[in-house]
């Protein structure tokens, strides 16, 4: 064959390579800026360093026949709770999804709150915390919030910090506990395809 027959197929092979690394940028730059930028104002569970903000807010993670709520959001909960038990907040806002009447994650989160010792005067419940982007955006246009701390997971962190600071909220990040595992890969892969949705969010 000769180079000029080769030419079309080289030109077409550039553009497959090119459009290939601009995609994989797309996908990969806003999870290396999450993650380098929100480094700083990460805290582990427990570390007695992470400083005072107005608010917790626990980000909704799935709950068990209305009623109970998953694993992970009963981690974040308990995380919240002690940053409040030890004076780090004045309120906690529980976030999640009760578009359903089967399905209501505020007041499962409130529950288990009230449960574990906190008047209900201090939980505040956001009914439309669709997502970790739409819970910022109301903690901050709906609640008046300035501050904030996030608790979740640390798969998650990066994402809600980068999310809420985007909003205007001062917001650092309190790592709940993970009893499925440090590192669930489950979890983990969700994180691409949702740290580009919020990238997106978060330009328009």
């Amino acid at each position: 064959m000769s180079d000029k027959n080769n030419k079309p197929f080289v030109k077409r092979a550039h553009l497959g390579l090119l459009s290939l690394f601009i995609l994989v940028g797309i996908v990969v730059a806003p999870i290396i800026y999450a993650q380098f930028s929100t480094r700083s104002i990460r805290y582990s569970f427990g570390d007695q360093s992470i400083p005072s903000r107005q608010v917790a807010i626990v980000f909704g993670a799935g709950i068990r026949n209305n009623a109970t709520p998953s694993p992970l959001l009963a981690r974040r909960v308990e995380a919240a709770v002690k940053l409040y038990n030890e004076n780090k907040v004045e309120k906690i806002i529980v976030s999640g999804d009760n578009r359903e009447s089967d399905y209501n994650e505020p007041l499962v989160m409130q529950r288990y709150a009230e449960s574990l010792g906190v008047p209900a005067a201090d939980i505040i419940r956001d009914d439309l915390g669709l997502d970790t982007f739409d819970t910022c955006r109301r903690a901050k246009e709906v609640f008046d919030v300035e501050s904030a701390v996030l608790n979740t997971q640390e798969y998650h962190l990066p994402r809600a910090v980068v999310s809420c600071r985007s909003v205007g909220i001062d917001a650092i990040g309190h790592e709940a506990e993970n009893r499925l595992g440090r590192y669930n890969i489950n979890y983990v892969v969700r994180e691409i395809p949702a740290m580009v949705k919020a990238s997106l969010q978060i330009l328009l």
